[in-house]
């Protein structure tokens, strides 16, 4: 509500407003706004996902969640191997001549020709086979890191199996 005063002032009084008024409505953030915070949000959620991934691996996965090493490979025990086995096969790629496998992996536990005891067929000329520990909650009774070779003696494939 507004008057003049005869002096020629404005005069604004505010009028009491009653309960259930439009001031008194909660304020409402515009949806453009929601959007622009949902999508930070889960801007910094992938980043802190990708962070923990890149430092500890996948914790989703009991056989990748620790990086490669060499020493720690052949001083481990099967549980710390199989912690890292999945990184261990990134650093064997197709065609990489046996000897450079025993130089990461050192010897083998096993070399595998046709079927492994679970009775599954093997790919290749021969499997060598690191034991990787009882993993029962995976569906492994008992685990090993294959690395498939082929006649001339170059990996064709490797995998975490078991049976």
């Amino acid at each position: 509500m507004q008057w003049t005063e005869p002096a020629g002032k404005l005069v604004v009084v505010r009028e009491r407003r009653s309960a259930g008024s439009a001031t008194d409505r909660p304020y409402v953030m515009p949806r453009r706004r929601v959007v622009i915070f949902v999508i930070a949000g889960l801007l910094v959620f992938a980043c802190c996902a990708g962070l923990a991934y890149t430092l500890i691996g996948n914790p989703l996965d009991p056989f990748d969640n620790r990086r490669f090493s060499s020493a720690a490979w052949r001083a481990g025990r099967e549980e710390s191997k199989a912690r890292m086995a999945r990184s261990a096969i990134r650093q064997m790629p197709p065609g990489l001549p046996e000897p450079q496998v025993v130089a990461l992996l050192g010897l083998p536990d096993e070399v595998r020709k046709v079927v492994d005891p679970g009775g599954h067929k093997l790919p290749g000329a021969e499997t060598y086979c690191w034991y990787l520990g009882s993993w029962s909650t995976y569906g492994f009774d008992s685990a090993y890191l294959y690395v498939h070779l082929d006649t001339a003696g170059r990996v064709i494939s490797s995998e975490v199996d078991g049976y």
